[in-house]
């Protein structure tokens, strides 16, 4: 809305959220068959680093170690590691690397350039909680109603996923890496963001139907 008012250009502006909301009724779909055919399986840490090159994932190297001993030791959860890009582009995958190689072997990787987006997102909507860097997985778990935290680093990033999340899912806990690297426990937080979650169902059902609503009639008007 700011541009819209630095440019002087007399129109109304109306905040509809990411395009990624309009994949909702998709995703709620892959949500109820988890529900359904999963009921056995241990539930899902989901995990995911995104490679931008002001992200210094050291900070939060011991923390996270710790989180999966935890969730190894348990036995009961799985920690997944979720791609969300790969080379030529930003290499999420080599991002594991900081780990100890105990680790790394331990972390079931899924990469939706290998196995498909469906069955990506499949396992995806089964996560009991969310440990995200990249801003659409963080969107795609608010949308599937599942507890998460994003980690952000950078003043730009900051105000790109705390202004999403805030609009999607304010139970969300958003820091910064350097927060979480130097002053937070990564299981505390996520138990935070656990017993602090709310449906938010609701909320992004009307959201969806205002976005459906809006584009359609954008494309009527630019048809017309």
């Amino acid at each position: 809305m700011s541009i819209v008012k630095n440019l002087k250009i007399d129109a109304i502006a109306k905040v509809l959220g990411d395009d990624v909301i309009l994949l909702l009724p998709i995703l709620a779909r892959l949500k109820f068959e988890q529900r359904n055919h999963n009921r056995s399986s241990n539930p899902i840490t989901a995990i995911n680093l995104k490679s931008f090159p002001d992200y210094n994932y050291n900070l939060i190297k011991i923390s996270l170690e710790n989180y999966l001993k935890q969730l190894l030791d348990n036995q009961n959860f799985q920690p997944e590691y979720f791609c969300f890009g790969r080379e030529p582009g930003p290499g999420d995958r080599n991002l594991l690397e900081i780990l100890d190689r105990y680790y790394q072997d331990s972390l079931v990787i899924r990469d939706p350039y290998e196995e498909g987006w469906r069955s990506f997102l499949s396992r995806l909507a089964g996560a009991r909680v969310g440990i995200g860097c990249a801003y659409h997985f963080n969107i795609i778990l608010a949308l599937f109603n599942i507890p998460t935290v994003g980690i952000y680093s950078g003043s730009y990033y900051k105000q790109k996923i705390v202004g999403v999340m805030q609009l999607l899912s304010q139970d969300t806990l958003v820091l910064s890496l350097d927060e979480l690297g130097l002053e937070k426990d990564l299981a505390e937080v996520v138990n935070i963001a656990i017993n602090a979650h709310t449906s938010g169902e609701n909320k992004l059902e009307q959201m969806y139907t205002a976005m459906r609503r809006e584009y359609v009639k954008a494309y009527k008007s630019i048809l017309s």
